[in-house]
């Protein structure tokens, strides 16, 4: 079988891991990766920043660690 190179960029900036998910399920990315051999995804960034900023919002109140 010969191998040919494609190069699909599908993803958005900004997007959320739950994003990504909802859009690999769209036919149209879902027809572009269906024989790719190697996908690569880069996600969670604004997930941890999210949780970051709940986790310092949660726990102003409290008391710093001591160390």
């Amino acid at each position: 079988m010969e191998r040919t190179n494609c190069f699909c960029k599908c993803a958005h900036v900004s997007y959320t891991t739950r994003q990504i998910e909802e859009m690999v399920k769209k036919e149209s990315v879902t027809d572009q990766i269906k024989n790719v051999e190697i996908i690569t995804i880069t996600a969670g960034g604004n997930d941890l920043i999210v949780g970051m900023k709940l986790f310092i919002e949660n726990n102003k109140k409290r008391e710093p660690f001591n160390h």
